[in-house]
């Protein structure tokens, strides 16, 4: 969340967490096996939680074949860690302090030598465990977030899919694998809560009722982060990267608030291409495809390419960028 609001607003406001970030970071260290996994400190006695001598819950998704959320082995929860050492490396880079930030490279790459060599399977997956007898979309999906681990395949079959809180790691893998058939799949089971008779958004996909639950509500964030493709590029949200995930949408459009002013993007199909015009503030710095644009606003087209089967910015079509 740190890393996130970095990004999304300004690091200065993050800055004083920074101290309890690298503290939370070291107890996780002081929790590791021989084998160098974090042993996370947890329990499954449901009945002793009331009375507060449990030392934790290793919840991570609601799966009806998971004990109160707990699932079968501790690799997703060592994938989670190895995010939160990457993220971190990152920050205390913007926070100038370079040396923290390669200490936490140093762990995170040891770390996922460690979760290859006790998780992966011959097929070519995490499982869950380190027995490999059981196997979940929930590791792949943090390989895919994850710079120091391999990217496996999302669809997996037979394997525990993630619910809908989690679900969100796995739109946003999708995404970084720019994967729009696996994205808008995912997407799909939103839908089906208005025939559901749901007027709010529920805790799960499986049972679900009208809890107006917050953790389910992250699609807002990916209509504008992931099908619009509003994205900051570094910390400050000065530069933007604008990506969009096309899948068979006809169009698309939205307003999103920001601290620096609205941006604004809204994209249609039309004979072939896509055109995509945008509004950002006048100091922002946009770039598509890694390829400065000459203002913070204007029309882009999007042709389809048979090779790599993606959506590029026209180079030699007339009027790629109109001002």
């Amino acid at each position: 969340m740190l890393h996130d609001y970095a990004l999304w607003q300004e690091f200065d406001s993050i800055r004083p967490l920074l101290p309890m970030a690298e503290k939370n970071l070291e107890f996780f260290a002081a929790h590791h096996t021989p084998e160098g996994l974090v042993a996370f400190p947890g329990w499954n006695n449901w009945t002793k939680w009331p009375g507060g001598d449990a030392i934790g819950w290793n919840f991570l998704d609601w799966h009806d074949s998971w004990f109160r959320g707990v699932p079968p082995g501790d690799c997703a929860l060592n994938c989670l860690y190895l995010l939160a050492l990457e993220k971190s490396a990152e920050l205390e880079e913007m926070n100038q302090r370079p040396e923290a930030a390669a200490r936490y490279r140093k762990r995170a790459e040891t770390l996922a030598v460690t979760i290859r060599a006790r998780y992966e399977t011959p097929t070519g997956a995490l499982a869950d465990d380190e027995a490999k007898q059981y196997c979940s979309e929930h590791p792949q999906i943090l390989s895919v977030l994850s710079a120091h681990l391999p990217d496996y395949p999302l669809d997996i079959p037979d394997a525990t899919p993630a619910g809908i809180c989690f679900s969100n790691y796995y739109l946003e893998a999708a995404y970084q694998l720019r994967d729009a058939k696996l994205f808008y799949r995912r997407l799909a089971r939103w839908f089906v809560f208005n025939d559901q008779g749901l007027k709010t958004l529920p805790e799960e996909f499986t049972h679900p009722r009208s809890d107006c639950h917050a953790w389910s509500s992250h699609i807002l964030y990916h209509y504008f982060a992931s099908i619009l493709g509003i994205r900051p590029r570094r910390a400050g949200s000065r530069e933007w990267n604008l990506a969009p995930l096309f899948g068979d949408l006809e169009f698309a459009e939205g307003t999103m608030r920001h601290s620096r002013g609205p941006i604004t993007v809204g994209w249609k199909k039309t004979a072939g291409y896509y055109e995509l015009k945008y509004e950002f503030p006048d100091d922002a710095k946009i770039f598509v495809q890694n390829r400065p644009l000459p203002s913070s606003q204007g029309t882009l087209r999007f042709v389809h390419d048979a090779e790599t089967k993606r959506w590029d910015l026209t180079s030699g079509y007339p009027g790629s960028v109109v001002r």
